[in-house]
């Protein structure tokens, strides 16, 4: 199954060059995207992750890590 997972990670990189863990549940149920990351650098591929920090709705700090593809 997760193989499946990551081919659609790495479709969607293709298309978007980047991929956050709410739009790989969203988008495909990939309830662990950093580990289809690792596999993914694991092959070759060049992809950076940045954690990026914002306000919730509470008003306290949070965080995600935004995943991107880079070309070349």
């Amino acid at each position: 199954l997760h193989q499946t997972v990551k081919k659609k990670v790495r479709s969607t990189m293709n298309t978007k060059y980047e991929a956050n863990v709410n739009e790989a549940v969203e988008k495909f149920r990939c309830y662990r995207l950093s580990a289809r990351i690792f596999e993914l650098k694991e092959q070759g591929h060049n992809i950076i992750s940045d954690r990026v920090q914002f306000k919730n709705e509470d008003g306290e700090t949070d965080h995600f890590v935004r995943y991107t593809l880079v070309e070349g």
